[in-house]
């Protein structure tokens, strides 16, 4: 994603649907999306215009929301990619599966037969997309490292590849789950318990959950008091903090 093109870049976009006739309404939801992307492009750390579409799953699950999302990225994606202009029937590749073409032949009957089983029980096209892209690259990553059947895998270079340069860390608790969903549904596919040796070598990663605000039992205590005693304006003047966000009481 190249974030600086666009940005130098897409006021000749939003001036050419201006001269063609798209709708103000329209073209406000392009420029929106346009300033939302350069805003958090680096912020989240996305490197494809997918990467953009895959977050905003994570707050709807609207199949009409989510398709106006791809529809709208798909048209910002083609302008910056290909200098393509909205209405010239070009295909978006939203939800491609990216590097797969890269592949070894058994790496892609692996990535083949997860999407083909997940289909069947009715996982969402969403999910299964993000686990074999997932997939998908550390497959790569593996190949780069002379890897590219199962067999020779190793769990040196499973760990090397989840490991930063200072020792930790340095791929996501999420990132790992979505590839091991992958090789479990592809135990039985392959023989020699090649899948079921690669989960093995998975590191185990510790899930990052969002800090929770809590009151101190003090705190809890001197505000009870103060809520119980007549006439203290204490439900008005407390009203804010007990409406608060995230707050938790014992």
């Amino acid at each position: 994603m190249n974030v600086q093109h666009l940005r130098k870049n897409y006021p000749r976009l939003i001036s050419h649907m201006k001269k063609n006739g798209y709708s103000g309404l329209y073209i406000s939801k392009i420029e929106r999306e346009i300033q939302y992307i350069l805003l958090q492009a680096d912020v989240k750390g996305w490197k494809s215009y997918t990467d953009v579409y895959l977050d905003y799953t994570k707050t709807s699950q609207f199949s009409s929301y989510l398709h106006g999302k791809r529809t709208i990225l798909g048209v910002i994606e083609n302008f910056e990619t290909l200098g393509v202009n909205p209405g010239n029937r070009q295909q978006h590749s939203i939800l491609k599966k990216t590097g797969y073409d890269a592949l070894s032949k058994e790496f892609k009957s692996l990535i083949d037969y997860y999407c083909k089983s997940e289909k069947i029980r009715g996982k969402k096209e969403t999910t299964i997309y993000t686990a074999s892209h997932n997939a998908t690259t550390f497959l790569l990553a593996l190949q780069k490292k002379g890897m590219d059947t199962l067999e020779k895998i190793t769990e040196k270079a499973v760990l090397e590849i989840f490991t930063g340069q200072n020792g930790s860390p340095s791929l996501s608790y999420s990132y790992k789950n979505n590839i091991a969903a992958v090789f479990k549904a592809c135990v039985t596919f392959f023989p020699q318990n090649f899948c079921a040796r690669v989960l093995s070598y998975l590191p185990v990663l510790r899930q990052r959950r969002k800090n929770i605000q809590y009151l101190t039992s003090e705190e809890v205590s001197l505000i009870k008091s103060v809520l119980t005693k007549k006439d203290s304006g204490g439900g008005s003047l407390f009203r804010p903090l007990l409406a608060a966000p995230g707050m938790v009481w014992f």
